[in-house]
């Protein structure tokens, strides 16, 4: 079940959008946009950086008149785009599971992963129960190669269907399993 933005901040005990979006920004909480039919979410691309300007840290930079308009023009379509369409996994709006890490740049490895797992949640699949038949697996190698390229091809071990099952064996238990 998904929660509107002011459903998940009241769960997570939050009474001002400051430290609400702070947790996006930080990667501990994830927005999805629902499809049509509210059965599938798409996880929102930018969701960081729409966050950060959310906060408004950048009203505090010296700005011209015009420039200063365009911001509050794109803070306003922002914040009503999240109010409005931005929905959160119930399960992910326990305080007792969130975690607030440092900004760190992920590794290659785990940037790799994190992509697989969001082909996983773009196609649509459980990511606990992927049928390891029907070419699912193959779905979702090409969804990684197709918009992430640059990190599944070029690279000295090879190309994409090598770097992606190195990846999807070490991490089959840990980050997703396969059902028969």
């Amino acid at each position: 079940m998904y929660l509107t933005y002011k459903e998940a901040q009241e769960r997570l005990g939050y009474n001002n959008d400051q430290r609400f979006f702070e947790l996006i920004m930080c990667g501990a909480l994830k927005p999805y946009l629902l499809d049509s039919k509210g059965k599938g979410s798409t996880p929102v691309q930018d969701a960081r950086s729409q966050a950060e300007l959310l906060i408004g840290d950048c009203f505090y930079w010296p700005m011209g008149s015009v420039e200063e308009g365009y911001m509050e023009m794109r803070y306003a379509v922002c914040f009503e785009e999240m109010a409005k369409y931005w929905r959160f996994r119930e399960t992910d709006c326990d305080p007792s599971k969130i975690k607030i890490l440092d900004k760190i740049k992920p590794d290659l490895e785990q940037t790799k992963i994190d992509i697989i797992i969001e082909a996983i949640e773009v196609l649509g699949h459980d990511r606990w129960k992927i049928p390891a038949r029907g070419g699912t697996i193959k779905e979702i190698m090409t969804w990684c190669g197709d918009n992430y390229s640059e990190i599944f091809t070029k690279s000295s071990r090879g190309d994409c269907k090598n770097i992606f099952s190195k990846v999807w064996v070490s991490q089959k238990e840990k980050e997703w399993k396969t059902v028969p």
